[in-house]
Parts: structure tokens; C-alpha cells; sequence
């Protein structure tokens, strides 16, 4: 009996999605849907890659400094961010020196969905935390032939991106042929619930040494990697199907539920290489970040369950795993500089600015692979053009080293900072059509940048050997694309702490 619900249950369900492809029920000006239009409308959130693409060092010292950091770069976390800051002008490292870093982070995701311009506007919501060791570092001066060199490794946690998206929707359908001639219109539901996370670590290792006078240089080699898990779940209920064969054609309330489970790993390497110039007032820094290859590999699995009158069907139940699908993202030449003034011998402040030249990026899919005994295995990609623009990040901090004349708490850091990072997948605003000739062309849809805003805070205290500091961020992003209606706000802040010790 089971097997033959399901199977009267995908043939209604078909029938079903072919009498909606025909707009029934729906306000007349809505343009033709059918069901993979609305399974489409909530995937269109489904970003396998961080969003932000705001790759940046650690520490809570930048952090509360709002990562205006390229030009100042002066303590165990350069590494991260300019390498030539390795090498200290006026106070050179003559011991080596350990940093570990911890972060909490709170995640608060809205989505509005609107469907169509004449339907409400629905919320689908989303929280989450986590928290745990975000960076660690050892730095170690060497004399080469007399010459100083500081070398350094690091693990920094990059920022954690959370994101989730939706579509709901309520009608009046016809479900069969006859319903369909004598507008006969049963209730038709559909609700999607889709939730995305993504982090990133990476490695740096590198080293800074003077080259000049007032100038040093530095190079370091970053890996980076991480992962993305996302989980939807896709609700169809239909309330008055016939089942056919059934004893005066009963009608019957069906449910069908898709969920979709995936995780991605994704790797990448590029190198940094870095100058700073430094006088007593004055500090300038320079860094290039060259273009590379973020590699994805995303593993699948997606199951299918139904019910027709709370029964459910054994037929439908299936899973299906899709795993090694490989997606390659071209990662864009940068270039930022950033310079550090002291207002006052306690008071520092500083800005920075970046380019990041991901116009022209492509996202490339493997396809097939054709496997070559003996020799080297050769891909067939599919290339896709994710619209991305170049983007600009402005940054600017500052620091009050506050000196208290207090045993306990000899030196207290106050800082503050803001950043201004536009992201390379801009909004959709709108769209444009041109008919040429009598023939309508594909829709063009007309962009706008989208840009995160970031604000912090923060403090510690200072020993001779031993520093404790601790930021306090709020970083925020809204997206949004008007030419299907939807809107998205995320929300964020994190609590840092570090510690350094000089041995």
C-alpha cells in the first residue's frame, strides 16, 4: 500500500508542479513560476565561499585598532599582516617572543523574502556561537653573518562568515485536470529554511629584515583553508490531492520534504611580500598579495521523504550523495598601503587602504575528470562569471597608550577603530530589457556595490615582559536584490583576548 502512495504521490506531485508552471492561483501579473523557481529563490543565498573574502592577519591589538594595521605592523602579529614590520626600527627583537589569541563570536542573521511585490514580506532568522583559540604566533630573531633577521609563524582563526535565506509561500492552486477546469483551487504550501556557515584559518610564515637606512622588507608564504557547512530543508504540502485508484476518487493531504546537507573545503596559498619605512613621527607600510587559486571540494548528500495523510511513503524515502565536486575561485591581486603617525609620543593613529581586483574572477567547476594511467589526470571545467567588482577597503585606528604610575597596571592601551570593506558580489537592484528587432533577450540586471562596516574597541595592559590585550568588535553587512525581492542583514561582534611574553 505504501509503494503504491508513493507512486501516486509523484505522479500528483508532477502534474502538480506542471498545473503551478501555468500560474493558477497566483495573481495574474506574476510572472510564469514553477517549482524550480522556488526551490531557486531560496538557493540563491547558497554562497559555497566566504562572502566577504576580507582575509586579514590576527591579533587583538589590530582587531581593536579596526585593522588599520598595514603601516604600523610593529609587533608579534606582522607576520600576518606586513612582514616588514618584523624588523623593528628603533626597538629590534632580541629575544623571542609568544603570542596565543582566543575569540567568542555571536552570529545574528535576518532574511526577508517578499516572493512578489503584492505578498508580504516573510522573515526567516538565524543565530549562532562559537568560540576557541583564534591565533598563535612565535617570532625569533636570527643573525645571519651579522646581519638580523626575525622570522615568525602564525595560525590566525579568519573572521567566521554566517549566513541563511528562505522562501515561503501560501496559495490557492488547482491540483488536476478537472480542478483546473472548474477553477477549482486547493491549498498549496511551500517553506524553505536555508542556514550557511563558513571559517577560514590560515599559516603564515615569513621573516623582515632592514634593507636600508630607515627601511625594511619582508616576505611571507600564507596558506590558508577552511571549511563551509550548510544545511536546507524544503517543506511541499499540498492539501486535497486525488490519489488515483483510490474508492471515490479521496483526495488526500501529501507532504514532500527535501533536505540538503553540504560541506565544503576549500584551500588556497599566495605569498605577501611587504616594505615599511619608519622615522620617529612617521610610519608607512606597503604590501602586495599575489593572486592565486582557492580551491574547493564539496561533498553532497541530499534526502528525500513523503507522507500522503501522515503516512509515510517508502517509495520516496532516498539519498543521494554527490561528494568530490571540485570549484576553483580566481583570487585577486592586492595591494594596500598604510601609514601610522604619533600625534604624541602616547598617542597613535593610523588608516589604510586596499585594492582588491576581483573584476574579471571567474568560478570554475569541474565537470569530468578523464583519468590517465601512467600520466597526469586531465579536468574538464565549466567556467562561470559570478559578476564580481573590484573591491576598495578603508581602514583607520587608533591607540592612547594611557601611562597610570600604577605597579599593578603600569601602562594601559585604549583604542579604537572602524573599517569600511566592500565585498566582490555586489547587489542586484534592478533589471534592464532591451528588445531588438521583436526578439527579447535574456534579462540584464543592473548592480550596485555592497559593503560590510566594521566597528571596535579596545584595551589591555602592558608589563615589561608580558602583554594582555582584548578587542572588542561589531561587524555588520546588508545585501540586497530587488529584482526578486529579497533583503538580508547579518550582524556580528566577537570578544578577543592575547596574550604576548617576551622570554
Amino acid at each position: 500500500m505504501k509503494g503504491f502512495l508513493a507512486k501516486s504521490l509523484l505522479v500528483t506531485l508532477a502534474f502538480a508542479s506542471t498545473v503551478f508552471a501555468q500560474g493558477g492561483g497566483l495573481p495574474q501579473d506574476i510572472p510564469i513560476w514553477d517549482q524550480d523557481y522556488l526551490t531557486a529563490r531560496a538557493l540563491m543565498l547558497r554562497y559555497l565561499y566566504p562572502l566577504s573574502m576580507d582575509f586579514n592577519g590576527g591579533g587583538a591589538r589590530a582587531k581593536g585598532m579596526g585593522n588599520a594595521f598595514l603601516g604600523i605592523s610593529d609587533d608579534v602579529t606582522a607576520v600576518s599582516w606586513n612582514p616588514a614590520g618584523l624588523y623593528r626600527q628603533d626597538d629590534a627583537y632580541s629575544q623571542p617572543v609568544m603570542a596565543l589569541g582566543y575569540q567568542s563570536i555571536s552570529s545574528s542573521a535576518t532574511f526577508r523574502d517578499r516572493f512578489y511585490g503584492d505578498l508580504p514580506w516573510r522573515n526567516f532568522d538565524y543565530k549562532d556561537d562559537l568560540s576557541g583559540l583564534d591565533f598563535m604566533s612565535l617570532l625569533l630573531p636570527i643573525r645571519i653573518k651579522g646581519h638580523m633577521f626575525v622570522g615568525s609563524i602564525a595560525y590566525s582563526r579568519l573572521g567566521d562568515e554566517f549566513y541563511n535565506g528562505g522562501a515561503s509561500l501560501d496559495v490557492e492552486m488547482p491540483f488536476d485536470y478537472q480542478d483546473y477546469i472548474d477553477s477549482t483551487y486547493r491549498p498549496f504550501h511551500y517553506h524553505n529554511v536555508n542556514n550557511y556557515r563558513s571559517w577560514a584559518n590560515v599559516i603564515n610564515i615569513g621573516f623582515g629584515t632592514r634593507v636600508y637606512d630607515k627601511l625594511s622588507a619582508g616576505i611571507a608564504i600564507n596558506a590558508h583553508g577552511g571549511q563551509a557547512a550548510q544545511t536546507m530543508t524544503e517543506t511541499f504540502s499540498w492539501e486535497g490531492l486525488i490519489i488515483p485508484g483510490l474508492d471515490g476518487r479521496q483526495r488526500a493531504y501529501g507532504v514532500l520534504v527535501n533536505e540538503i546537507y553540504d560541506t565544503t573545503s576549500f584551500s588556497g596559498v599566495y605569498f605577501t611580500l611587504g616594505f615599511k619605512y619608519v622615522t620617529p613621527k612617521l610610519s608607512a607600510g606597503l604590501v602586495v598579495k599575489t593572486p592565486h587559486t582557492l580551491k574547493e571540494t564539496v561533498d553532497v548528500l541530499a534526502e528525500t521523504k513523503a507522507w500522503v495523510n501522515g503516512i509515510q511513503t517508502s517509495g520516496v524515502g532516498l539519498k543521494v550523495h554527490s561528494d568530490d565536486n571540485v570549484v576553483e575561485l580566481d583570487q585577486p591581486l592586492v595591494i594596500g598601503g598604510g601609514v601610522g603617525y604619533k600625534v604624541l609620543d602616547q598617542w597613535l593613529v593610523s588608516a589604510d587602504a586596499e585594492f582588491r581586483a576581483f573584476a574579471g574572477g571567474m568560478i570554475n567547476r569541474r565537470d569530468s575528470l578523464k583519468l590517465v594511467p601512467g600520466g597526469t589526470d586531465i579536468e574538464f571545467f565549466t567556467q562561470i562569471d559570478p559578476h564580481w567588482k573590484n573591491a576598495w577597503v578603508l581602514r583607520v585606528g587608533t591607540e592612547y597608550a594611557w601611562t597610570t604610575n600604577l605597579r599593578l597596571f603600569p601602562t594601559i592601551p585604549l583604542r579604537a577603530g572602524f573599517g569600511y570593506v566592500q565585498i566582490p558580489e555586489p547587489n542586484r537592484v534592478g533589471t534592464t530589457i532591451e528588445i531588438i528587432d521583436g526578439v527579447v533577450p535574456d534579462w540584464a540586471y543592473i548592480y550596485e556595490r555592497s559593503a560590510m562596516t566594521r566597528w571596535s574597541l579596545g584595551t589591555g595592559v602592558s608589563w615589561a615582559q608580558i602583554h594582555l590585550d582584548m578587542s572588542y568588535e561589531k561587524w555588520s553587512l546588508d545585501r540586497n536584490d530587488n529584482a526578486v525581492f529579497r533583503e538580508q542583514s547579518v550582524d556580528n561582534s566577537a570578544l578577543n583576548f592575547m596574550f604576548t611574553g617576551y622570554f
